[in-house]
């Protein structure tokens, strides 16, 4: 539902979207154990990597949040979603639709950037949004946006420059330190599970990121979005994967840790964005195109 721009070479995590740098690929570290939250690994660009849960700050009970490179997107239903630019680079661009993403409708943004988002019903939902110095703030709105109301960080997960904040409020560095050190794709599942894909490895965590524990390899190709449920399942885009002339669906069940290959996803492309709710319905959206899903993300139509 949500149209990305095309950042097949660009990497995106974390609350800014600053510079621009040549990413060759992914290669995933095959360690295995623990790994502290100090974890190092470079990254050269910064992106917003969105995670949108629909719901107030309780994602462990809300539908999946979608990951998504410099977009932001989520569902809450069949029919039912808000997107908007990520990050403090441009404007935030919100939107509502209520008819599966075939139309778009403006909505009134609480901040002149957005960097987290989530519909909770027809005329109600939250975004994280932030200020002109990329500061993050909580609203939501139950009038589609005529009226906003401010809260607490607290609960969720909120990607910064500084880092991974999780729902209890600690921040981790599963990708490294610094601002030149960024993921380009943050899953959480829930205020405990979230999977993370930086340059060269993967991590996830179930512990809020008090401790992150290697991944294991992707498929081949380039990772566009992602998304995951509280429990764990999810989704995971590709481009440019082998034999499949579109988007390759990889599937998990363990928070990330393994993918098996779903289906190809033809005239399809990068950018796209995912969003997948706990009760297995999910949508993709690329260019003006978008599929939807009702089992879960094994079938796409």
């Amino acid at each position: 539902m949500l149209r990305l721009r095309n950042a097949a070479t660009a990497l995106f995590l974390v609350v800014l979207a600053a510079g621009a740098a040549a990413v060759v690929g992914i290669a995933v570290h095959h360690t295995r154990g623990h790994v502290s939250a100090d974890q190092t690994a470079a990254i050269s660009e910064h992106h917003v990597v969105a995670a949108a849960e629909p719901g107030t700050p309780t994602p462990a009970s809300s539908p999946a949040p979608a990951i998504v490179r410099g977009r932001l997107l989520s569902v809450s239903g069949p029919g039912l979603a808000w997107r908007a630019a990520a990050g403090c680079a441009g404007s935030a661009r919100l939107q509502a639709s209520t008819d599966g993403g075939r139309s778009w409708q403006p909505l009134s943004s609480p901040a002149k950037h957005i960097l987290r988002l989530g519909v909770t019903g027809a005329d109600s939902g939250w975004v994280v949004g932030a200020d002109a110095r990329c500061t993050p703030t909580y609203y939501t709105t139950t009038d589609g946006g005529a009226t906003w109301s401010t809260g607490s960080l607290h609960g969720i997960w909120v990607p910064t420059d500084h880092g991974i904040v999780s729902p209890a409020g600690s921040t981790s560095h599963p990708c490294g330190r610094g601002v030149a050190a960024a993921a380009e794709v943050l899953a959480p599942s829930g205020t405990e599970g979230a999977f993370v894909i930086c340059s060269q490895s993967t991590f996830w965590t179930t512990s809020a990121g008090h401790t992150w524990q290697p991944g294991g390899q992707l498929p081949a190709g380039q990772p566009v979005a992602a998304a995951l449920t509280p429990a764990g399942h999810g989704v995971l885009l590709l481009s440019d994967a082998n034999s499949c002339r579109g988007l390759q669906v990889e599937r998990t069940s363990t928070t990330g840790r393994s993918w098996q290959r779903g289906q190809c996803v033809r005239g399809l492309a990068d950018p796209a964005a995912v969003s997948l709710t706990s009760a297995g319905y999910g949508l993709i959206a690329a260019g003006a195109a978008g599929v939807e899903t009702n089992d879960g993300g094994r079938t796409w139509h």
